[in-house]
């Protein structure tokens, strides 16, 4: 009976998923974002200074601040 109980969940969720869409459209695009700010900061001996640009990145607020004043 135990060895049965995945197959039958997989199925339920198989059978529930039109009728709850979900996207990973935005979790995609921010690690894309993410991709590129490895690409950027290819180089830097400074790992802060990375992890501070990915906070830089994942904060829309601050960072439409910043173009705003440019």
């Amino acid at each position: 009976f135990f060895f049965l109980l995945p197959f039958h969940l997989f199925v339920y969720f198989i059978s529930i998923s039109p009728s709850h869409p979900i996207s990973t459209g935005k979790l995609e695009g921010f690690n894309n974002r993410i991709k590129v700010a490895k690409r950027i900061a290819y180089g830097y001996r400074d790992e802060d200074y990375f992890f501070s640009l990915i906070l830089f990145i994942s904060i829309p607020s601050i960072r439409s601040q910043s173009l705003k004043k440019t």
